[in-house]
């Protein structure tokens, strides 16, 4: 697992998702696998369902293109038959798939026909939503998010610094994702 997959995970767990990581889909009849999903998670009160494949190698658009066309139609195909089966219900939640990628330019938002999202709004959302916490009594993100706490740690850390916290906590960095 890579820390981009350990740190989405952990964001969509502490969000409330009920999270699944480095999932093998659709078993082989001579053995293995068809794949593997990075991450797939969803909202019990939302009913938001999301599969998020991380991506961070430093490949042609071309070639990402490509290789997240298979995992996401791989991920289509198997989340609500193997993943979350108990979702296989008329009017359940359609899937939202989201390519996780270290870099992308301002004109990019798609791949393979689904949205792209940058390591940079994933640690703005990670810092709206611990600045959010803070300022709701100065409390800590629980220990099973270690990667999570860091991040916190770091906030703190700038934070302290600042005058005045609330203003900072009130300030819309981006819109949320799962809206």
């Amino acid at each position: 697992m890579t820390f981009v997959e350990q740190l989405v995970f952990e964001w969509l767990d502490y969000r409330g998702y009920i999270t699944r990581c480095n999932i093998r889909v659709g078993r082989l009849k001579k053995g293995g696998y068809s794949g593997e999903i990075d991450i797939a998670a969803y909202h019990p009160t939302t009913r938001h369902c999301i599969h998020v494949e991380c991506h961070t190698d430093a490949g042609s658009w071309k070639q990402r293109e490509a290789a997240l066309k298979k995992k996401f139609d791989r991920g289509a195909r198997y989340i609500f038959k193997e993943v979350f089966p108990w979702l296989q219900i008329p009017g359940g939640p359609e899937l939202e798939q989201w390519a996780v990628v270290v870099t992308a330019g301002k004109d990019r938002k798609t791949v393979a026909g689904r949205r792209v999202v940058s390591l940079r709004q994933v640690y703005r959302n990670i810092t709206r939503d611990i600045v959010d916490l803070m300022v709701r009594g100065n409390r800590m993100v629980p220990e099973k998010y270690p990667l999570l706490r860091a991040v916190q740690g770091m906030v703190q850390h700038v934070l302290d610094s600042k005058k005045n916290i609330e203003a900072l906590a009130n300030e819309d960095l981006l819109p949320r994702l799962t809206e």
